[in-house]
């Protein structure tokens, strides 16, 4: 994989950018469309993670002929002079422009541009053109910090005694450089799940050692070793958290759950989450079961009779 660094000279792009943000190199009307934007955790020639640097990959439509495309990746979705030079990340041109393109930016470009070290959830704008377009594609993009750790999704049971799995991935290259969990008490070095229901935690970030105090009750956090894992393939480990025993009257009441990685560096305990789950209850995992093609008949009659018309019966009338 190619990553590199383009910076083009300031002041002569800037003249490019305000004209209608693309050269002037491509076929008449051409008309760029921004597909989509996503950022990816970047790893060193070495195969050293790095957080302070983020891969950003772009797919985009292109018209054919086009010779060259311009891209403008900011803090603010300006214009005009003012501000515009502080609120830049990333600017570039594209040569024989093919669909894909990616490329590296540094965290610190990012704060920068928005004015504070509080990017996570900020929204970031991306321009692109060529000329014979008037205007830009325009795009905004929510920005999270990518980590190796990704949510894969949540389940409930069909029968019995009702509960959430939530089950979770890492890339099989850094599970070989963590410590194994031996025991559900083994909740510092390696990796796992923490997991909380959401009306305890209130706007915090749900870490390890998690603990609230709600009307002099005091509330804490179950750390989940990953000590069974749930399925290994050639590139991933997947790895899972439970809450058991949800009794009726609790099943639409939202979980949240986030994965965890634990390791030493420089002699010291450094810890990494992933992403946080968000909206996942018995009822809305029954929902999304239910729309699924793959759910069998019998299936759905469990969830539409056991849940659905329970929890919302004038969605789901009982049949």
């Amino acid at each position: 994989m190619k990553t590199f660094y383009r910076y083009l000279s300031f002041a002569a792009m800037l003249i490019l950018l305000l004209v209608s943000v693309v050269p002037c190199l491509a076929v008449d009307d051409a008309v760029v469309t921004i597909d989509s934007v996503e950022f990816e955790e970047y790893s060193d020639i070495f195969g050293e993670r790095d957080k302070h640097t983020v891969i950003t990959r772009i797919k985009y439509t292109v018209p054919e002929k086009t010779r060259s495309v311009s891209l403008l990746l900011l803090g603010k979705d300006i214009s005009d002079t003012d501000g515009f030079e502080k609120s830049i990340i990333y600017i570039d041109q594209i040569d024989e422009p093919c669909g894909e393109y990616e490329f590296l930016i540094e965290r610190s470009r990012i704060e920068n541009a928005l004015g504070t070290s509080d990017i996570e959830g900020k929204t970031l704008y991306l321009k692109m053109g060529a000329s014979g377009s008037s205007t830009p594609d325009v795009k905004a993009v929510e920005y999270n910090t990518p980590t190796c750790m990704t949510f894969e999704g949540a389940q409930i049971k069909m029968n019995g005694e009702q509960g959430l799995r939530f089950v979770f991935s890492i890339p099989k290259s850094v599970y070989e450089t963590l410590e194994q969990p031996q025991s559900p008490s083994d909740t510092d070095l390696g990796f796992g799940s923490v997991v909380l229901p959401k009306k305890y935690l209130g706007d915090e970030k749900l870490v390890k050692d998690f603990v609230t105090v709600i009307d002099g009750k005091t509330k804490k956090a179950k750390t989940a070793p990953a000590v069974n894992l749930f399925k290994i393939t050639d590139e991933y480990v997947y790895f899972t958290v439970c809450v058991l025993q949800i009794d009726e009257t609790h099943y639409a009441e939202e979980y949240t759950a986030v994965p965890y990685i634990t390791y030493k560096k420089d002699g010291e305990s450094v810890t990494e989450y992933g992403m946080q789950s968000q909206n996942v209850s018995v009822f809305t995992v029954a929902e999304l079961c239910y729309d699924d093609s793959r759910t069998t008949a019998e299936e759905k009659n469990y969830l539409y009779d056991r849940i659905l018309s329970v929890m919302d019966p004038e969605k789901y009338p009982a049949k």
